[in-house]
């Protein structure tokens, strides 16, 4: 049975993904690839459940060697609040379909050369890939969002012991989180205006202008299209951070010291 707390984002995401799906595929076959955006965030969603455990290897191994580790208890959040959690994968994702489409090994591609024959095919491709590249931008952003629900801190062993009254501390996914966001939210804009330029540069007046407004609004509309996986992601809460709790043991991670703590960020990231 769906939680009530889940009732009104399910809502937001069936008005926003049925009538745009039924306009669509009215006027052309892309109804589906408006549906597939879900489909592939979800997928995404899970292959982040494999991932995860190999983002916190790497933290450990690598970047905290000298750090040492400790838990926060955390509580299931008990109203949904991540409605646009979804908008910085979602930047990648554009952001990875806008790298490709001009590339010269996809427009060479037999099965892709027809549709750089107008400006309509090139949309309907960019929509396509898309779609599909919501799997990677969801399966990078989804580890790390295990990994900060996990509430695993770490500060550098200097800091333990210190007569401080409180320790700085990091949380390990936010390193990962804010790479991510920054990779998102700065190349799409840099990546955008080139994409614009080529695509203007090889139609020209052929494209309606309409279709440039659509590339810079697509971001938003894709969070709420994708946010089934987002709802999903939340009701896994207490599952994915056991999991990933069971790993932090077995490679090493567990209190090390008292977490009466004060964190360097709490902002939570992922709003």
């Amino acid at each position: 049975m769906i939680e009530l707390k889940y009732t009104r984002p399910l809502l937001v995401a069936i008005l926003a993904i049925v009538p745009m799906s039924i306009l669509f595929g009215v006027t052309s076959n892309a109804g589906w690839v408006i549906v597939s955006f879900s489909v592939y965030a979800i997928l995404g969603t899970l292959i982040g459940f494999v991932l995860a455990p190999l983002f916190l290897w790497v933290y450990k191994r690598f970047i905290g060697r000298n750090h040492v580790f400790a838990i926060q208890e955390e509580d299931a959040p008990e109203k949904f609040q991540s409605t646009f959690m979804g908008f910085f994968p979602a930047l990648m994702a554009t952001n990875f379909t806008l790298s490709l489409i001009f590339n010269p090994a996809i427009m060479n591609f037999p099965m892709f050369q027809d549709y750089y024959l107008e400006w309509s095919g090139i949309m309907f491709l960019f929509f396509n890939l898309g779609a599909f590249l919501q799997i990677p931008a969801f399966a990078l952003f989804s580890a790390a969002w295990i990994i900060y629900d996990s509430g695993i801190v770490t500060t550098n062993k200097g800091n333990v012991g210190s007569v401080s009254a409180s320790i700085e501390l990091q949380g390990v996914g936010n390193l990962y989180l804010s790479f991510l966001k920054g990779y998102a939210g700065i190349s799409v804009v840099l990546i955008l205006y080139q994409f614009t330029f080529d695509f203007l540069a090889m139609y020209g007046s052929e494209v309606h202008f309409s279709a440039v407004i659509f590339l810079f609004i697509l971001p938003f509309l894709l969070t709420l299209w994708v946010l089934p996986a987002i709802i999903l992601f939340d009701a896994t809460y207490s599952r994915r951070r056991s999991f990933i709790l069971n790993y932090a043991k077995k490679i090493g991670i567990k209190n090390e010291f008292e977490a009466s703590i004060v964190m360097l960020d709490d902002n939570p990231p992922m709003d």
